[in-house]
């Protein structure tokens, strides 16, 4: 309650201060100084709450974790950090013995460690246990790299899930012991939930929220007849949460994170448990790299041409996360083995998150993926879980520099990252992803898309996603981005000379209405600069809510603490007469200031 009420007086401070700070500043229609969740306009127009994306629900990632630092080159283990030997079977043996402790840190002295997948397994490396955090001495002193290329097709070199068989959330329900259906459709985003029959659960359940993509569901999302979407296509719709309340008497279930795109008891809709996911690992401070395939054959298809260099390396990635919830990369980097003819620094993929959410991905660095075909191939950062935050990157060289697909996708955030010499845009992909978001994502030689597509059934690639406050450099395909999602998506602030000044905003292709463009050109001015920031510090109560410094693991269901009386008239007296200030000024200012530019069409 404390939290709340000084949240409040802080939320209404500083969007005061915002609006009043300078004559240049714009706000954009949907997101005003006084913007709650569900804040609509006359159209139903609205920008979904973005704040719940990264490591608990936008908390700081630890930079150390409860329990003992293992040494990987001290004995029984002797991991060989000179480059020569094999450090794989050494690494993976402190691993499993800190897991086994219950947690604790996997220390990778300086050094470069070769890693190779053992035989008829996806992983090099595998962290399948809570509270381990696998952690070097920085990218320029502790390396990670594979020795040959062989071994790697649809493998990983450092894999963080419970098991290395890869967990789906639309496939728990077979093996789920209750199936409980709502009684009340969810339309509108919220993290209450009205069940047939509460009792199954309790807090700390993990669930799946689930409804099909039924035939009713399909002829309400028409798509072109050569990218037909039938009832196998997409899987369900699916939320994966944890039980925050249980109300027997109100039949209800709360959930720490709220649904975001409408799912209706027509389409089955209903709620069961999911196995427990990994939680609070993650990997820090070193950098990986993969040996090129000697093989020829990159082209397009060859992924699936035997013999080839792209079907030896298709899908190989650097990072992987499954089932796995508060999760973090923080300080990795790619970098090219010095027995690499050319400049390639990783076989396809770079940090890849599938159905896992809280995942923080920040100050990274990924480049220069030998194999860009199809399939999967050469995208540095692969979103396919839900409320992903990617901060600080740098992507270089991808096929798809950063990427975001499925209908599972839910929430994700890429901020103040940027976006180089991409093959193809940095985008929305396929097969409905909602309520994702770049937050101030600069491209160089790139463009943005979140787009009807026109290939196999990937159709609607995207609804209700933002970009905000997006710039460009060298913009490819003669235009900063273009914006043509289901229903809404929303473009607010752009920024870029020539081609980088431009959105396309086509419409079409079953997707009416046309998306809302906003501030095209006027990004710098646009307030507040991060939409993801600002949301973070309205349910927070942080005036900034930018992590910084270490942090330690915390509680995973978000709690609210008292408040006492004198609390309460203190925060409100502390706050009333800057309030009533920035209320003066606002008035003052809402007097013939420059209202922002209409959605066109």
């Amino acid at each position: 309650m404390r939290r709340l009420v000084v949240g409040t007086l802080l939320t209404a401070l500083t969007a005061g201060l915002s609006a009043a700070a300078g004559d240049d500043g714009l706000r954009s229609e949907l997101y005003p100084a006084d913007w709650r969740p569900g804040t609509a306009d006359e159209e139903g127009r609205f920008l979904h709450d973005f704040s719940y994306a990264g490591y608990r629900y936008g908390r700081p990632v630890p930079q150390q974790v409860p329990g003992d630092v293992v040494d990987v080159t001290d004995p029984p283990y002797r991991a060989d950090p000179s480059g020569e030997r094999d450090a794989t079977a050494a690494i993976q043996a402190a691993i499993d013995d800190v897991g086994d402790a219950g947690g604790g840190t996997v220390h990778l002295p300086a050094g470069t460690y070769l890693l190779d997948p053992p035989e008829d397994s996806r992983a090099a490396l595998h962290v399948a246990d809570d509270g381990v955090l696998l952690r070097g001495e920085g990218p320029d002193r502790t390396r990670l790299v594979t020795a040959s290329a062989s071994g790697m097709r649809q493998a990983t070199l450092v894999l963080v899930a419970p098991e290395r068989e890869r967990q789906y959330w639309d496939d728990s329900e077979e093996s789920a012991a209750d199936v409980v259906p709502l009684t009340r459709d969810v339309t509108t985003p919220t993290r209450t939930l009205h069940v047939a029959d509460p009792e199954p659960f309790a807090v700390g359940d993990w669930v799946v929220l689930k409804a099909d993509t039924t035939r009713a569901w399909l002829r309400e999302h028409p798509v072109d007849e050569d990218e037909e979407w039938d009832e196998g296509t997409l899987g369900a719709l699916v939320y994966h949460r944890r039980v925050t309340a249980v109300d027997a008497a109100a039949g209800t279930v709360e959930v720490d994170v709220p649904t975001r795109y409408p799912m209706l008891r027509r389409d089955g809709l209903r709620l069961h448990h999911h196995p427990a996911p990994v939680q609070d690992s993650g990997v820090a401070h070193l950098a990986v790299g993969m040996a090129q395939s000697e093989r020829s054959g990159l082209d397009e298809e060859d992924f699936d041409r035997r013999g080839s260099a792209g079907r030896q390396v298709h899908q190989a990635a650097a990072i992987t996360f499954n089932n796995v919830v508060h999760g973090w990369v923080d300080d990795v980097r790619s970098v090219r083995p010095p027995g690499n003819d050319d400049d390639v620094h990783l076989l396809s993929v770079g940090v890849y998150v599938r159905d896992a959410r809280q995942v923080t991905v920040q100050g990274t660095d990924l480049r220069h993926p030998q194999y860009r075909g199809a399939g999967g191939n050469g995208y540095l950062y692969h979103l396919m879980g839900s409320d992903t935050l990617v901060r600080d990157a740098h992507a270089e060289g991808g096929r798809h520099n950063y990427l975001v697909q499925g209908v599972q996708a839910t929430g994700n955030v890429v901020l103040d990252s940027r976006s180089v010499d991409g093959e193809r845009a940095s985008e929305l992909h396929r097969h409905l992803s909602a309520a994702n978001l770049f937050d101030n994502l600069a491209v160089d030689g790139d463009t943005l898309e979140m787009r009807y597509r026109a290939v196999s059934t990937h159709a609607h690639s995207a609804t209700e996603s933002v970009m905000w406050n997006v710039r460009g450099e060298d913009c490819t395909r003669g235009r900063l981005a273009v914006s043509q999602q289901l229903g809404w998506g929303y473009v607010v602030g752009t920024s870029g000379s020539g081609d980088c000044a431009r959105v396309e905003n086509p419409g079409g292709d079953h997707t009416e209405p046309r998306d809302w463009l906003e501030h095209v050109g006027d990004g710098e001015r646009l307030e507040p600069r991060s939409l993801y920031l600002d949301q973070l510090a309205r349910r927070t109560g942080s005036p900034t809510a930018t992590p910084t410094g270490p942090a330690t693991v915390t509680p995973a269901v978000p709690e609210d603490d008292g408040v006492t009386p004198a609390a309460l008239l203190a925060a409100v007296a502390g706050g009333a007469l800057l309030l009533a200030a920035v209320a003066l000024v606002l008035v003052h200012r809402r007097r013939g200031r420059e209202r922002p530019r209409h959605p066109e069409g």
